[in-house]
């Protein structure tokens, strides 16, 4: 398929915020998760309806967590980080 093809397909899937798949957090010594989710209610500058990615330390990834139990967002996947490495460990959780 060309470049021109390609740049005239549809894009798939929604836009993702926050850090890119290749952001120097990923890469910090105390990174351990990588999270996507869904913006329910604003969220640390995000709002609602958005997608987020997320490279966090044990700490972040707790008030992540302790976020989507209050329904303020929706965690739909996680990996761990092992020395920049992504490791999933679970499916998607979807769009639930």
């Amino acid at each position: 398929m060309s470049i021109k093809t390609q740049l005239r397909q549809p894009k798939r899937g929604k836009q993702i915020d926050g850090h890119s798949i290749t952001a120097p957090e990923r890469y910090a010594p105390h990174t351990r998760h990588m999270v996507i989710l869904n913006v329910i209610k604003d969220y640390a500058g995000h709002k609602p309806g958005g997608r987020v990615r997320l490279f966090l330390t044990d700490k972040g990834y707790n008030e992540v967590v302790t976020a989507d139990g209050q329904g303020n967002i929706k965690i739909i996947r996680h990996a761990s980080v092992r020395m920049g490495e992504l490791i999933n460990d679970a499916p998607d959780r979807g769009e639930q």
